[in-house]
This record gives structure tokens, sequence and C-alpha cells, in this order.
């Protein structure tokens, strides 16, 4: 016989059993079951259907097989038996057939089934005279799929249609209610923890094994879900490598659930390079996919609300708090969407939220006219939604699951498929009854204790009007309304008895007792509201409450001891608090609504014993960061009076005496600073300073060295550990504001360690001498800490590996590209501060970078706000206190190939330039000067090589650095030079690392030129322009950058001046700063100091440019040219 398993109802397997009446062979060796295959179409015409099954020969037999049809008495009979079991009727409108409606109607003397051959006429044109016939039987198991999927066949073969039962149109698209009355919020929801298992009941309304598939299909569908939830949960990550500009990216889509077309500003040179080809959400998806998602100032409104949009439904895929749903194409194609669960309030108020900053224009109808911003926010979302099931689904080799699961249309190509798309929508409609115009009412009136009246009203969502369902009959209701509620009633009889009760009853109420209320509650707080259900205490107190669990923790010590702090866990009841043992004594066997306190407490035994059991979490590891984002994996935390005190010491910074040895005048906010670093350091915190770009990170960390060591903190020595170009920086400042110390500098060959207070060492040197560098240090400085940001590479383990008692990390950029950036700084700080690598990722980077949860955000700001301190110089109070223009010497080393070229240059020339004389000796002196200052530069700007290898050059690594800084903060910068082959190298070592730059030359037209500085000054995806300084360095007025970089000198104050004020003048609304590039150990850095302590003097003794330096004695040039 068929097998079990394909047959999913009742009523299909009593359909089969038929055929167990005829003791045929055809039978017994399941030749009819094998021929299933054969059916090539059935027609069903009243109470006839006709059928064609393949044989040996081309042309298909055909088979006729004719019902009994039913009388007009019948038909009659029927319906008032279903007039009277309104709770029954209303499931079989929804296309399930209770059992007990049809034990009804038998008992009317009416059988839906044949129970023999009399009860149906069998015809068929094959040899096979003794009916049924293989054929026929094939046609019959055929015919059990489609009754599985629609049991009204068995009322239409006797001849009777929905339509004949019901009094009303029957329509079967899923109707829906997405955009009425809805209350747009101007915030941003908070992020509230939403229990899977609370997400998963909503799931759990469909049915087991569907008849439109052949195994359990809500159990693939759950796997899938629980699949896609793991994979992001673990694999979302940013791609650091792709940086997309998106500032001025705007998209307009025309409306269609199926084929949605596309308008953006492709064809703008940006975002063409970024999607490439025609734009699709497919398109859109990949790009957003690969980007941080989190807020950024820079971001069109249309990339803003785009990256939210995808964060969200990241989250909502993660959470699993997304529905499938059906859509028709034509009567032969369907589509499976996913859209948002917005029966979770936190989900609707997201979505409310996202509407109401969602771009008017957006989204668009086929006559270009703008749409309701709400069905806007949900169709992208939607898309998004399937955008990911496509991604993270794993593959099927089968039709349907590829197209519920991987975007494909189901096109119909057999008869036995049409029926697919009603049993799929009725699958589906319990998840979608709260799309409804109507919402159900149930009313609860308390007569005693044990004892209430249960009433239901229906509510019309658009007028607000109250109806009994007996009054809703009697209305004017146009049909597809009345269709409508049906569905609800239907599915809500089928899952709740005392509600198919109340439907059943003539009265308008019915008596229920505390147990029937207390389940109807509990199902309320699962399923009910799924369903578009409500339930309304008419009794005080009318509110139902949920016990919460709090955590007090406290502290008998006066000194704090992390390690004894005590755990006091109590419950949270409305508005008061119990002790846990009150809890345990007054819930313990309750599992519904009880009258507790004067309050209506519902309790279920899942939620009793889900609260004992986070109550045995009482470990103190970690526990200040528990303290510091107010949360206990998940419990939310009280502490006493002794623990608020220590949190609230440990964010106030006592004022300190600056150390007589500083050399220097520190500014108000670096005095704060200073305060900051020490306090915390003396506390055992390390700490990280974070402050913006040119803010003097470096003076406050030297005056901390300074006072570690005025009051004998500082034992052993202490180690600077930064990139190599800025490791004669770090000399300079130390020689400049503490000549106090003794600095020493482990870098290049022949390097040895020493007893200097202070060694100043490089990453890569770090990582090639990690063995000489592993003793115990007082204190690790990191500058530019952001070299270590992946955690993974040799240099951020090496750095990891070193030993200190305090460790400062210094960096402007304490987050570049991702999250991960800034634990691998703390991991060096204080390691296990923020749990491991992985535990980072789950708990904080992914929430927050691709799901853009604001909670998570707030959390770890928490936690680290006080270890790291950041000021930017858009603060009024920084702004307030810094000079106009900041100046900065950046102090350089030559590399190697540059070495060796400026010595054998001065060999060269040196011969000829002491046996020359007048003229000759000074164009030979001027000759030598610009070789030299070209082999600073870049090798390539003296050998006239393309070699564009920025590593080459000291100057070129540090203009690099600093410009994709400047770029990142969104700022624009002026890069001088005096040499057009130095500004063509500048130029293609930007574009290697993706920088587009400008260069303003002399050789350019007039209406080039003024194209070029219009450019620069307006255009705002412009932030860079490489300045010849001959014809740039006067005339021009480019206020739009705030920053300047010197690449070369001129060593002319007056003219370096000029040039810097094409930035600083009038109208500049920003800080300039203003970056001069000097070579270390080299004439460059000879020159400077002469204008450092004779300023005066030598502005009034050098003549403009360099000229001065040829009228040098042989011996001052040998000096003053030679590397030291």
């Amino acid at each position: 016989m068929f097998e079990e398993t394909h047959i999913k109802t009742w009523w299909g397997k009593k359909w089969i059993n038929f055929l167990s009446l005829f003791d045929k062979d055809d039978l017994k060796k399941n030749r009819g079951l094998e021929y299933t295959k054969n059916v090539v179409d059935i027609k069903i015409n009243k109470n006839k259907i006709l059928s064609k099954v393949s044989g040996r020969y081309k042309v298909p037999y055909e088979q006729t097989i004719i019902f009994k049809q039913f009388t007009i008495s019948e038909k009659n009979k029927i319906k008032s038996i279903l007039k009277n079991n309104k709770d029954l009727n209303l499931q079989l409108y929804i296309n399930k057939f209770p059992e007990e409606l049809y034990s009804i109607i038998k008992n009317n003397g009416i059988d839906l089934f044949p129970n023999s051959l009399e009860d149906l006429i069998l015809k068929c044109n094959c040899v096979d005279l003794n009916k049924p016939c293989k054929h026929l039987i094939a046609v019959f198991y055929k015919l059990t799929e489609e009754i599985d999927k629609n049991p009204f066949l068995l009322f239409e073969f006797h001849g009777i249609k929905k339509s004949d039962l019901f009094s009303i149109d029957y329509n079967e698209d899923i109707f829906k209610y997405s955009s009425l009355n809805v209350k747009l919020l101007k915030e941003r929801p908070k992020e509230r923890n939403i229990s899977n298992k609370k997400i998963e009941s909503y799931l759990s309304l469909l049915q087991t094994h569907p008849s439109f598939y052949k195994e359990d299909f809500k159990k693939i569908l759950l796997n899938t879900y629980d699949d896609i939830s793991y994979k992001l949960n673990n694999n979302l990550m940013i791609n650091e490598e792709i940086k997309y500009n998106m500032t001025d990216f705007k998209i307009h889509i025309s409306f269609s659930k199926i084929r949605p077309k596309f308008y953006s500003n492709i064809d703008s040179k940006t975002i063409k390079s970024i999607f490439k080809k025609n734009i699709s959400f497919e398109s859109i998806f990949n790009v957003f996919h690969e980007l941080n998602l989190s807020d950024f100032k820079e971001d069109s409104k249309y990339t803003s609300f785009l990256k939210q949009c995808l964060a969200f439904s990241y989250k909502l895929s993660i959470l699993k708090a997304y529905l499938p749903e059906i859509f028709t194409i034509n009567n032969n194609e369907f589509i499976i969407n996913y859209t948002p669960n917005r029966t979770i309030k936190y989900v609707d108020d997201y979505l409310n939220y996202l509407s109401y900053i969602a771009p008017k224009d957006i989204l668009l109808d086929e006559n270009n006219n703008e749409l309701n911003t709400y069905l806007a926010t949900e169709f992208i979302v939607s898309m998004f939604l399937k955008e990911i099931i496509n991604k993270y689904s794993k593959n099927f080799n089968d039709k349907l699951l590829n197209v519920f699961f991987k975007k494909k249309i189901f096109k119909v190509e057999k008869y036995f498929e049409k029926n697919i798309f009603l049993s799929i929508k009725n699958w589906l409609l319990p998840l979608f009854l709260k799309d409804s115009i109507f919402s159900i009412l149930l009313f609860v009136e308390k007569i005693n204790k044990r004892k209430y009246y249960l009433s239901m009203n229906i509510k019309n969502k658009i007028n607000e009007n109250v109806y009994t369902l007996k009054d809703f009959e009697n209305s004017i209701v146009i049909n597809q309304y009345k269709n409508e509620l049906y569905n609800q009633l239907g599915i809500i009889a089928s899952y709740s008895e005392t509600i198919s009760k109340l439907i059943r009853d003539k009265r308008d109420k019915i008596l229920i007792n505390l147990d029937e209320l207390s389940e109807l509650v509990i199902y309320s707080e699962n399923d009910l509201k799924l369903l578009g259900i409500k339930i309304i205490l008419n009794f005080k107190p009318n509110k139902i409450v949920v016990p919460k669990l709090l955590l007090r923790l406290s502290s008998q010590e006066d000194i704090l001891d992390f390690e004894k702090i005590n755990f006091n866990y109590t419950i949270k009841i409305d508005d008061i608090e119990i002790t846990l043992n009150e809890f345990k004594r007054n819930f313990k066997n309750i599992n519904g609504l009880v009258c507790f306190n004067e309050k209506n407490v519902l309790v279920t035994q899942e939620n009793y014993f889900s609260i004992l059991e986070k109550t045995k979490k009482q470990s103190t590891k970690n526990i200040i960061i528990n303290i510091l984002s107010k949360d206990y994996y998940g419990v939310p935390i009280i502490p006493d009076n002794k623990i608020k005190n220590f949190i609230d010491n440990l964010k106030k910074i006592p004022k300190l005496n600056i150390p007589n040895t500083l050399n220097g005048t520190l500014r108000p906010y670096q005095i704060t600073g200073f305060n900051w670093l020490y306090n915390n350091l003396k506390k055992g915190f390390n700490v990280c300073i974070a402050d913006d770009m040119g803010l003097g990170k470096t003076i406050q960390v030297i005056t901390t060295i300074l006072k570690l060591k005025e009051e004998n903190n500082i034992k052993n020595q202490t180690l600077v550990i930064c990139p190599t170009t800025i490791v004669g920086n770090w000399y300079k400042e130390f020689e400049k504001f503490s000549p106090s110390l003794k600095v020493h500098i482990f870098h290049g060959n022949n390097r040895e360690l020493n007893d200097s207070d202070v060694i100043i060492t490089t990453y890569g040197t770090l990582r090639r001498d990690s063995h000489k560098l592993s003793k115990k240090w007082s204190l690790i400085i990191l500058d530019e800490a952001q070299n270590i940001k992946n955690p993974l590479t040799a240099q951020s383990k090496s750095v990891k590996h070193l030993n200190s008692i305090f460790k400062i990390a210094m960096t402007g950029t304490p987050i570049e590209n991702k999250l991960l950036e800034l634990w691998s700084i703390f991991d060096f700080l204080m390691p296990n501060f923020l749990g491991n690598k992985n535990y980072f990722l789950k708990n904080y980077a992914i929430p927050i970078e691709k799901q853009n949860n604001t909670e998570k955000q707030n959390k770890l700001k928490n936690i680290i706000e006080p270890f790291l301190l950041r000021r930017l110089k858009t603060d009024k109070n920084i702004i307030n206190d810094l000079p106009e223009k900041n100046i900065y010497n950046e102090f350089i080393f030559l590399k190697e190939k540059q070495e060796l070229l400026y010595k054998n240059v001065i060999k060269i020339l040196d011969k000829n330039i002491y046996h020359s004389y007048g003229i000759e000796r000074k164009g030979l002196i001027l000759k030598l000067l610009t070789n030299l200052k070209q082999i600073c530069n870049h090798p390539s700007n003296f050998t006239k090589e393309e070699n564009y290898d920025i590593e080459l050059s000291g100057k070129s690594e540090r203009t690099i650095e600093l410009v994709e800084k400047i770029v990142s903060k969104n700022e624009k910068v002026l890069i001088f030079t005096q040499y057009i082959e130095m500004a063509k190298i500048l130029k293609k070592m930007l574009s290697i690392k993706n920088i587009n730059s400008l260069f303003f030359y002399g050789g350019l037209s007039r209406k080039k030129r003024d194209f070029i500085v219009d450019n620069f000054q307006n255009n705002k995806n412009q932030k860079v322009m490489i300045v010849s300084l001959k014809a740039g360095g006067t005339g021009l007025n480019l206020i739009a950058a705030n920053h300047v970089i010197h690449y070369d000198m001129w060593w002319n104050p007056a003219v370096e001046n000029q040039a810097t004020d094409r930035v600083f003048r009038i109208g500049q609304k920003k800080n300039v700063s203003v970056y001069r590039f000097i070579t270390l150990g080299t004439f460059e850095e000879k020159i400077n100091h002469m204008l450092e302590k004779k300023q005066k003097l030598a502005e009034s003794i050098i003549s403009p440019g360099e000229k001065w330096i040829t009228s040098l004695s042989n011996k001052e040039l040998q000096e003053f040219f030679k590397l030291f």
C-alpha cells in the first residue's frame, strides 16, 4: 500500500483506505503506486474526475471517476451542521478538516468517502476490464496527495464548492495589514534581550509535516534558521581591505515584490567603481556586506539608511526574528520572501524608527510617486533578509527548497503542483494573522479567585469599531474582510480549546476557571499575540507582571577586594522586591497566573527554573567589567555604596604637581591628560591615550614618565616602541622636554642596549630582537599602537610577550577599521580585560559592526571609558585652548639605500668642490645641496628611476601614514615640494594606496589651475593636493585644507610661512596643523638646529633660500654635509 509517510492527514488516510476494499494483484504488487509517476493530467469538473496516465503506447490511457452528487437536501444539511458548529466550520474554512466535523456529518447520514464500487463509476480505456485497473489506482494514489493539501476536494467530488458552503467570496491571497496607524519613532529603540525560545515559539505555530512536502518541512526550516544564525554569529566580519567611499551614494527603487528596478547615481565615477555593473539588490547587498555598518557622519542619507537596514536584517537573522511569506506572480508562479516578525515589540519599534529616517524618495511607485516610508523600510529589510538567507543557507538539490532559501521562482510544470501554493499559504497563515485589519480582544471578568467570565470582541484597526462576533456577522462588512476574520478565528479555534469553546457557544460569554485562564495567559505570552489576540483583564489590578532577576553586589571590606564581593540575587515583581527564598517559597509549584501581594503574577515552570539556573553564577572573575557594564550575564547589577564609591573614584582624576624636571609648559587639557595617565597607572590600571592627532600625546606621556621617576615608582628602564618614521621625533622630544633623562635608540646596525633611562626601539626591531628586549621593564609605551591591531601577527605577539609593571598605549586612531583592533590594544594593556578574542567578537564586534547594536556599543563604552582617554580637536573645550596654528617637526631617519647614495654623492662632489673657485664652486655646492635634498626625499627623486616603493624613504613612509590618517578623518591636506619629479612620485604612491590626489604646478594653464583649485576647495571627495612650492607658494586660497606637509624645505621661514598661509588665512575655521619633514643626521637637521637656536640672527644674516651655504669654507662644508 501507499507509504504512510506520503500521507500527512487523517482524511488522506481515510481516502486511500477505499482501495483496501479491492482484492487485486495490482494493489498487492504496488503496480498502481509505481504508475503514479505516469499520471500526466487530472481535471475536476463538479463530481467528475478526468485523468490521463501514460503507458506503453504513445497516446495516454484516459480515466473517468464519477462520484455520487449530493442532493440539495444533503447540501443544506451540511450547511446547517457548519452553522451550528462555528468553531469546526471556521477550521474547515482554512483547509483544516476536523475529524469531529466528519463524524457529525456522517452521523447525519452523509459520507464524503466512497465505501464501495456502488458509490462511484470507474472507467479506463485500457484492456483491463476488472476495475479499478492499475491506471485508476495510480490516479487514486495521486489524488491522495492533492486531498492532503486541499480537503475541500472531498466536497468538490460531490458537487459542492467552497462558495456553496460559505456566503462570502473566498480570497486565496494572504491578507496584509502593514502601515495602518504606524507611529514613527525619532529615537533608535534600546536593544533588548529576546529569548530564543520565545522567538522559536512563533514558528512552532507551523504544522510539522505539511502536505506540500514529503519530509518534515518545519524541521528543515528551523534547522536552516539555526544554521544561518550560527554562521552570522561566528563568521560575520567586515573586510578591512575594502574601503568604499559611499558619501555621495544615492538610490531610488521602483517597487515590486518580484522584480524591483533601481535608479542610482551609478554614473558617478566613485559609485561606478564600486558597483561596476547594473545595480541590483544583490549588488547592493554584496557592497554593503563588506562595510562596517556603524554610523559615520560622512555617509549620505541613502548610505546611512541602507547600512542601518542591513544591520537590522543581520540582527533579525541572528535572532531568527523573521518569517517566510508567499507571493503569487501569476497563476503558475510564486516566490517566497521573508519579513520581520513585527509581533516582537523591539522589531516593530525598530521598523518604525527606520521608517522615520528613511529618505522619502527611496521607494517609488510605477509613476515615480513617493511611497510610504514604512512600506519602503519593510520592503528593503525583506529584500536584505532574502539575500542573507541565500548567502548563508546551504545548497539544496530540491526545487521547493531552492524557492524557499535560494531566491528561485516556483513554476508550476505539472497539474500536481497546482495546489502547492494554496497548501504553503495555508501552512504559513498562522504567522500572519497579526496582519489582519482585525484584532481579537478577549475580556476576562473576575467572579472570585477561581472563576472568571471570558468574552470575545472584534476590533477594526482602521476605524476602531468594536463588535461582538454575532454583531460582526450581521454587520454590513464586505466579504473580503469577513474572509480575513474567518481565517483568524478558524486558526485560533484549532489552537485553543478554550477559545474554540467560546466561538461555539451561543452566549456572549462563557465561564472558565483559573487553570483555563492561566493556560490562556501563558499561551498569550507565546502564541496568542502572534495570532492577533489580546487579553484584557476587566478587574484590578488589570495588568499581568512577570518576575525579573536582579543582582545586588556588596562588599564588607573598607578596602575593596573584588575577590570578596558578595552576591545577593533578588526578584523584582513590578514595584516590589523579594528575596530568592521568598520566590522559591511562593512560586515553586506555580505554572500560570497567581495573585501575589495584590498583583497578577505570571510564572511558568520554565521561567521559574530559568531564574534559579541564573543564580548559580557567582564568579568574581573580571567582575569589574560586569560592574562597569551594569550587567552580569544578562542580569541587571545594583552595586552597594562602597562599590559605587570605588567606581566613582576610578573615574575621578586628582590634580598633581607637574614634575620639576619637565622642560616645557603643558596646556590645561594636557595637564588633565597627565593627571589621568599617572593616577590610572598608580591604581594598577594600564591605559590608552587616544587623543586626536596634534594634541600633544607625547609631552603628556613624557611628563608621566618624569613624575613616576620623581615619585620613585620606576625602578627599571622605560621602553618606547614606535614606527621607524618617528624614532627621531621621540628622541628629539625627550631631548627637548626631559633633558634629565638619558635616552638611547636601539635601532639600526650594530645596535646594543645600555643602561639609559629610556630605550627607544621600533616594532620591526622588536620583532627581530625580541630575545634582547625580553627583560622586565618598569614602563612600556606603544606609540601608534594600531601597529598591533592584528592580534595574529608576529609583531603583535612580540609586543604582548614583553613584561612590564606599567603600560601605556598611544594612538590617534584606536579603531581604524574594526573593533578587534581595540581588543588587541587592550589585550596588550590588560590581558583578558575584554575577554578572549572569540568572546569579544561574538559579544561586541559582530553585534556592533554588523548589527549596529547600540546597547552593546554603550556597554563596551562603559567598560573601557575609565581606561581610554580620547579628546578631539573639534571639541570646543579643546579648540578654545589650542593656538590657531600648530607646527610639528617630523624627524625622520634615512633608509639604507638613501644613506649609501648620500655618502657616494658627497665623496664625488667633495673632490671637485675642493679644487674649484668662484662661481664654479658655488654652482657645485648648490648641485650637491640639490642632490642631497632629492636623496633625502626619495632615491628615485635623485636616480630618476621609476621605482615608487614607499619603504625606500622615511619621508614617503611618514607622508603616507599622515595622509591616511587625515583622509580617514574626512579632512584635507596640502603637500608642498620643490621638485616636480617628487610630486609625481608622491602622486603615484598615493594612487597605490587608493588615495586620489590633485597636482598643482607651474606648467598648468590658468583655466586648469582654476579648475584644480575649485575642485579641491568644493569637492568633498578631493582630500589631497600636491603643490609645487614655486607655483603654489603664494596667491592661492586653499582654506578647505587644515593640514600642511612641507615634504622638503627651502630653509627660509618667509617662504615656508607663505606656503602655509595658503591654508592658514582669513576664512579658515579649523585649527591648522603644519608638518615639517627633517631628515636626522643630515644637513637638514643642522640647518633646522641653526634656525631654532639663532632664529633672529639667522633671519638677519641668511639670505633667502640656501645661497648662504655656498659661502662656507671647505672645512665648514665638510662638517655641514657629513652624516652623523
